[in-house]
């Protein structure tokens, strides 16, 4: 039986199938093609890699959910496109490849459109579209031309800065996700030797931290390389109920960082 090329429909012989095209088409080609348009296939992860049947690397869209424990890798047989929508939580990477080249980057609370081939592999449908200048500015592509936006990049980082997340310190080498909110509301239960963060939003980021302590807890290990005023890092001040406020700034996703004691010792 002969089908197509990319979604495996079933195709017509000319001058044969007598008697049988309808349960043919009925049961092999149109349900492939409204699958391909409105299939949705839902998959709840924790640490485990996961790939997916023929018929649900078909559908049209890949919904994510579950509480990470571990990165995850999808792999898939689509040969076009999905649309993924990442739901997941838990400070964990998700990627997704067709078993070419290198595996897409899945962020967490994202709607991507991905492409899929033989040959290139898995890649946004976007990529080649909009991209980001070294200036911070959006850049179009308009046919042969190129249209520039003036819209930059502090204004998704603007958002995150004032949108806030509550998370508990309880280990020494916390991670945090800034897709949540780059205010963090910070419970220090543990000694940080060793601070984390992923999902750095690109150009000028602030984070801003109020830190409370439940005990007699600090932190030692800031992100990437931090400069602090007269060149001493802050010691977290003790005492169950003390709050501390720091802020750290970057532009180049942390690798090297200013952070400033905004507040300390707030009872």
């Amino acid at each position: 039986m002969a089908t197509s090329t990319y979604k495996g429909a079933y195709l017509p012989t000319v001058s044969g199938d007598s008697g049988t095209w309808g349960t043919l088409l009925n049961t092999t080609t149109f349900p492939v093609f409204d699958n391909n348009l409105g299939g949705i296939v839902g998959k709840n992860l924790t640490n485990v890699n996961v790939t997916l049947s023929a018929t649900e690397s078909q559908a049209a869209i890949l919904r994510l959910t579950g509480t990470l424990t571990g990165a995850v890798q999808i792999t898939t047989a689509c040969q076009g496109f999905t649309f993924i929508e990442n739901l997941t939580t838990g400070a964990y990477a998700v990627t997704i490849t067709n078993g070419v080249g290198s595996a897409l980057t899945l962020p967490q609370g994202s709607r991507t459109l991905a492409i899929f081939d033989g040959t290139n592999g898995a890649r946004l449908a976007t990529s080649n579209v909009i991209s980001l200048g070294t200036s911070g500015l959006l850049s179009l592509t308009y046919g042969s031309g190129l249209a520039t936006l003036d819209v930059v990049t502090s204004v998704n980082n603007a958002v995150l800065e004032n949108t806030n997340q509550s998370v508990t310190w309880n280990t020494s080498n916390p991670t945090v996700n800034l897709n949540s909110g780059c205010y963090l509301q910070v419970q220090l239960a543990a000694n940080v030797s060793s601070l984390t963060f992923i999902n750095i939003p690109a150009g000028l980021c602030k984070v801003t931290m109020e830190i409370t302590n439940t005990g007699s807890y600090n932190i030692t290990g800031w992100i990437g390389s931090s400069s602090w005023p007269g060149g001493v890092p802050p010691t977290i001040t003790s005492g169950a109920g003390k709050l501390d406020v720091i802020v750290l700034v970057t532009t180049n996703l942390f690798v090297n960082n200013r952070g400033f004691i905004v507040a300390q010792n707030m009872g």
